[in-house]
């Protein structure tokens, strides 16, 4: 045999391959289904894009790219493709109907819904396609409900005890290397308790600036005063800003806040922040989100008290059926001006939240954190070290759109090196909230 033989020969399984996929229309739109039915969306659009010059705007052809596209995340591949399907077969309502999910999911929630009402004045609609037009139409309106400003108040108040006001030591007395001798402390350093009444409220705005950006603004007021430590009557303020920004992988967030603290009516504390972070939804079942903070706290009574701070955390969400399981962990950082009030902080938290039906929600929370002192204490003259156990539950009643009302607990539990900063906190209360 001759070398073109040879040649001829070798060809020859490449020309089989070639003209085997060399389909006819009808051929390739059998294919084209048959690859969509099995799910393998990456062959649609490799032949798509194959025979594209050829059977662009066939709406057959079409319809199965942008099912491909849509379910490969090729969304504005889909948007073109099924608009080339309506423009031609404008009485197709499946394909309507993905180009609804297509405007959807493309953010487009006005053209969607525009969509959703056109599929659903048509007659004699086969009772499945109705039910999906008519769930993806609700999903659409919420979503357009969510883009609009709005306006929320919340007024609630509070009745409660807290069993150690001022976080103080149930010892008596204590002993201070500073000194080499025991002293007794005074009712101020040991640990008070007494009932309360809180008032809370709450201003929350919310403002689209386009269909995937928007601006929150929350405002509140919190007064406590206490039954008989009227030492302790505090009120404090909060005025925050942040803004969002939703992409295809994840949201974007940046605010800022400001919180001052009244202690018995005078001036006591202002803590500035700036917080940023990031949250990917990663399935249907989780979600994950990061967080950066920058904050300032200014102390108007003590300026050895202030502090430059920042924390980083890092938190999981899992999602099943009404419960949602979150773990969180994070470490903050206080420099201070003196090292005895510069410490870090690494904490860890696991809570849960179930929705038990229409009007019951509970929840539950149970944190960990470990606080190392850089500084030695002047007193004691040693580095203090603690570790605090917190937990908290709650039981809410939504009575009304309009009115809840919740029982908390709430525990802790702080060890210390330093027997001056060892104690135990607990609070419980009970409040009514009316939201408008």
């Amino acid at each position: 045999m001759n070398i073109y033989g040879l040649v001829t020969t070798a060809l020859i399984p490449f020309s089989l391959v070639i003209q085997a996929n060399n389909y006819n229309e009808k051929d390739l739109l059998n294919k084209l289904k048959t690859e969509v039915d099995k799910k393998n969306y990456a062959n649609v659009l490799s032949l798509a894009k194959t025979y594209q010059d050829d059977y662009l705007g066939d709406p057959e052809f079409d319809f199965f790219l942008g099912i491909a596209a849509l379910e490969s995340n090729q969304v504005d591949v889909s948007v073109f493709a099924f608009e080339r399907v309506v423009a031609n077969k404008p009485n197709w309502l499946d394909a309507k109907l993905y180009l609804t999910k297509a405007y959807y999911q493309s953010s487009n929630y006005q053209a969607a819904l525009e969509q959703c009402k056109s599929i659903l004045s048509r007659p004699n609609i086969p009772t499945n396609l109705q039910k999906l037009t008519r769930d993806l139409c609700t999903s659409t309106e919420n979503k357009l409900t969510q883009q609009a400003s709005r306006i929320k108040h919340q007024l609630s108040a509070n009745i409660g005890y807290d069993g150690n006001i001022n976080a103080g030591t149930s010892e008596e007395r204590i002993f201070l290397p500073f000194l080499n001798d025991y002293v007794n402390l005074d009712e101020n350093s040991r640990e008070l308790s007494d009932e309360y009444l809180k008032l809370n409220y709450q201003l929350q705005s919310t403002t689209a600036l386009t269909q995937t950006s928007k601006i929150n603004i929350n405002t509140q007021i919190n007064a406590q005063q206490f039954a008989n430590e009227t030492d302790y009557n505090r009120l404090t303020a909060q005025v925050g800003v942040q803004y969002i920004q939703s992409f295809d992988a994840f949201d974007f967030n940046i605010g800022g806040q400001i919180t001052p603290l009244w202690f018995d009516g005078e001036y006591y504390r202002l803590q500035s922040s700036v917080l940023t972070g990031v949250q990917a939804k990663l399935s249907d079942s989780w979600m994950l989100g990061g967080r950066l903070m920058l904050r300032k706290t200014s102390n108007q009574q003590q300026e050895l008290l202030d502090t430059d701070d920042y924390s980083v955390g890092l938190t999981s969400h899992y999602y099943h059926s009404n419960s949602r399981y979150s773990v969180s962990i994070e470490r903050l950082e206080e420099d201070g001006k003196v090292d005895s009030n510069s410490r870090t902080i690494d904490m860890i938290s696991l809570s849960s939240l179930w929705l038990l039906n229409s009007q019951w929600l509970a929840s539950m929370n149970v944190s960990y954190q470990r606080q190392e002192y850089r500084g030695q204490h002047p007193y004691y003259l040693a580095q203090r070290e603690d570790d605090v156990w917190l937990a908290s539950s709650f039981l809410q009643y939504q009575m009304s759109k309009t009115f809840s009302y919740r029982l908390s607990v709430n525990v802790q539990d702080k060890n210390s090196n330093l027997d001056l900063f060892s104690y135990r906190r607990s609070d419980i209360n009970l409040s009514a909230t009316m939201s408008f």
